[in-house]
């Protein structure tokens, strides 16, 4: 048994002895040099200077973006103000509109009332016309009346010129019973001085 067990103990030396983390050696060809393993401070550099260009790019990407944003923030503003420039243009284009057709409103209720007016006036100068042309054709029919001759007339129509006489007489606030008197008196006065 003790044979057995110290075969592997030789193996576990041998294994101890070897470096566990260690590339295995190369084989050494015909003339080619040997190329050595990078050490470890060239692989920190090279890691610094990878980590600080991707960094580098990193950044610069970032203040693109940046100025980026910028620039749209400021385009954003520019249309917002153009946005807000147009609508008080329009607001007040629609103002302007709505005071113009206000204005146009007065100035149409002003000329209607003007019409109205105008019309009132002359209607009122059409009734002043007719009454007068009613008051004239009154007083040339009263007149035309008041100078017929009773002695051409029958009886009844006599009758019916006598009485519209009386009625004119008495209209104007004269008395036909004293017109009567006064004039059977001149009558009177008159034939006897025609008979001398």
């Amino acid at each position: 048994m003790f044979e057995c067990s110290k075969p592997k103990q030789t193996d576990k030396d041998n294994q101890a002895t070897q470096p566990l983390n260690t590339p295995p050696a190369p084989i050494p060809t015909g003339g080619a040099p040997i190329e050595r393993p990078e050490g470890r401070d060239s692989v920190k550099k090279r890691r610094t200077s990878v980590e600080e260009s991707s960094s580098s790019v990193a950044v610069e990407m970032l203040e693109k973006i940046h100025v980026r944003g910028q620039q749209m923030d400021e385009l954003e503003a520019k249309q917002k103000e153009e946005l807000i420039d147009i609508e008080r243009a329009k607001f007040d284009l629609q103002q302007k509109a709505l005071f113009a057709k206000i204005e146009h409103g007065n100035k149409k209720l002003e000329l209607q009332r003007e019409i109205s007016r105008d019309k009132k006036e002359i209607s009122r100068e059409q009734i002043k016309l007719q009454r007068d042309i009613m008051e004239t054709t009154r007083f040339q029919t009263e007149a035309q009346i008041m100078f017929t001759d009773l002695n051409s007339w029958q009886p009844a129509v006599r009758f019916w010129i006598t009485k519209k006489q009386r009625d004119i007489l008495i209209k104007e606030g004269i008395n036909p019973d004293e017109v009567e008197s006064a004039s059977g008196a001149s009558t009177q006065q008159q034939q006897p001085s025609g008979d001398k």
